[in-house]
């Protein structure tokens, strides 16, 4: 009697038109001997089922993301699926983030149309950092431009603001 393999978590948002990839993500479950787990919402479980995940850990309704992370860690997966929703693997940082959460040796990246890729720890770790860095300059470049936007609002309010005539 063979020990069973740990599930293949799915990380998806599951959104209308990621049928395929999702599905193309619970055969590669299938293909490596591993039952699917997967991550969802209430929105997100239809799709999930049908695409012939049994294990969803429900996310939201009363469940935080600590108990998630706990869940995820609890399956012992070794293997986990993020499915991206356009070209490239753009965005999805908080799916990412849950695939390093999780504590997989192996993430299989989808895309929607197309094929992806295989990576490591490492290579996940990268993207998440290098998002992250983005996001954050993002947000410090609207901060100083919104600054910068205020102090010429008052500038020009002390300059001639106040004797403007108003009409």
């Amino acid at each position: 009697m063979s020990k069973a393999l740990a599930p293949m978590l799915i990380l998806t948002f599951a959104r209308r038109g990621e049928e395929d990839a999702v599905g193309r993500a619970v055969s590669l479950s299938h293909e490596l001997g591993r039952q699917p787990a997967a991550v969802g919402t209430g929105t997100s479980t239809p799709s999930l089922t049908a695409a012939g995940v049994e294990d969803i850990i429900a996310y939201g309704e009363g469940s935080g993301a600590r108990s998630v992370v706990r869940e995820l860690r609890a399956r012992r997966a070794e293997e986990a699926a993020v499915v991206y929703w356009g070209p490239g693997y753009g965005g999805h940082l908080k799916l990412e983030l849950l695939a390093l959460a999780s504590g997989a040796r192996v993430v299989h990246r989808i895309l929607r149309e197309g094929k992806g890729d295989r990576v490591g720890r490492g290579a996940l770790f990268r993207s998440v950092v290098w998002k992250s860095a983005r996001a954050t300059l993002t947000v410090a470049a609207s901060g100083l431009l919104c600054g910068t936007a205020w102090l010429f609002l008052q500038a020009s309010q002390l300059v001639g603001g106040r004797s403007a005539n108003r009409v």
